[in-house]
């Protein structure tokens, strides 16, 4: 089965090799190969969430040692991330940050200062 998703997903056939990738993780729920390419076909199909996870599975089966794992999942935290991000500036802003909110912010900016003027 998952010779068969690699072979679907190189046609473009994502739905299919997810399908394929189903069945082999179904026969070894720990194959980090198969997690990986499930992961790549439903990222090309869209479904960024169910990805991450194939993405974070395998990554953790792995000990973290697996390239195409890790960079995948950087990738597609990347544009999750974007995406929220996206909708979130869509939706007008229902109120005004707190006064503690924007002292802490700039607080959290006077160690720069101090970096800066050492600088110069």
């Amino acid at each position: 089965f998952g010779n068969r998703a690699q072979a679907r997903a190189m046609l473009e056939k994502h739905a299919e090799a997810e399908a394929d990738c189903d069945a082999a993780l179904a026969i070894d729920p720990k194959y980090v190969k198969v997690l990986n390419r499930r992961g790549v076909a439903r990222e090309r199909r869209g479904d960024l969430e169910a990805s991450f996870s194939d993405f974070t599975a395998a990554s953790l089966l792995s000990g973290m040692t697996n390239e195409v794992a890790n960079e995948g999942g950087e990738r597609v935290l990347r544009l999750l991330a974007g995406r929220r991000a996206s909708a979130r500036l869509a939706q007008p802003m229902r109120s005004l940050p707190s006064a503690s909110f924007i002292g802490t912010f700039v607080d959290s900016f006077k160690c720069h200062r101090a970096i800066l003027a050492a600088e110069t």
